[in-house]
C-alpha cells in the first residue's frame, strides 16, 4: 500500500506539474499570436481545453489527497463531534460509489469515441485522449477515497504518507 501510494503522489505531482505548465505556456502563445500577430491559433485552443479537463480530473484526486475539497457544513456543524465523523465517512462512501460509477461512465464513453472515430477538429487526434482523463482522475481519486477510509476510519496505514490538512477553518478567519 506504501509504494501504491507514494507512486500515485509522484505520479500526480509530475501529472499536474506538466499540464499546469503546459496550460500556461499554451495561453501565453495564444494570446501573443491573436493580439500582437493578428492570427489565431485554433489547435491551442483545442489543446487547452483538453489539457484543463486532464488538470481538472487528475487534480480531483490531489484535493482529497490534501482534505482541500470545499464543502458547506452548515448542516453538519449542528451535530457533535462523534456525529461530523460518521457524516464524513457516508459522505467518503458516497463519493467513492460516485467514482465507481466515473470510471464506468468514463471507460464506456471513451471507448464509444475510439469506436466512432472522433476527432478534435483542429489537431486530427482522437478526443478519446481527452476523455480518458475521465476514468483515469476516477480512479486515482476512488484510491485516495479508500485511502482516507481506511486510515481515519479502521486505522489501516496510519502515517503512511503523513498530511496535514491544507488550513484548519480557524487559520482563514484568523481565529
Amino acid at each position: 500500500m506504501k509504494k501504491i501510494l507514494r507512486y500515485l503522489d509522484k505520479t500526480e505531482f509530475v501529472m499536474l506539474a506538466i499540464l499546469f505548465a503546459a496550460m500556461s505556456i499554451l495561453c501565453v502563445m495564444q494570446v501573443f499570436f491573436r493580439y500582437f500577430l493578428r492570427l489565431s491559433l485554433p489547435w491551442a485552443e483545442e489543446m487547452m481545453r483538453g489539457v484543463f479537463v486532464w488538470a481538472s480530473c487528475i487534480g480531483i484526486s490531489e484535493a482529497f489527497k490534501r482534505y482541500a475539497h470545499l464543502g458547506v457544513d452548515f448542516f453538519v456543524n449542528l451535530f457533535n463531534d462523534k456525529a461530523k465523523h460518521w457524516l464524513k465517512f457516508v459522505a467518503y462512501v458516497i463519493c467513492g460509489i460516485f467514482f465507481i460509477a466515473l470510471i464506468k461512465i468514463g471507460t464506456d464513453f471513451t471507448i464509444m469515441q475510439i469506436n466512432q472515430h472522433r476527432m478534435m477538429t483542429s489537431m486530427n487526434v482522437s478526443q478519446a485522449v481527452v476523455s480518458v482523463a475521465i476514468p483515469i482522475g476516477g480512479l486515482f481519486s476512488l484510491i485516495r477515497v479508500i485511502e482516507i477510509i481506511l486510515r481515519d476510519y479502521f486505522g489501516v496505514g496510519k502515517n503512511v504518507i503523513p498530511e496535514e490538512p491544507v488550513a484548519e477553518e480557524s487559520e482563514f478567519y484568523g481565529q
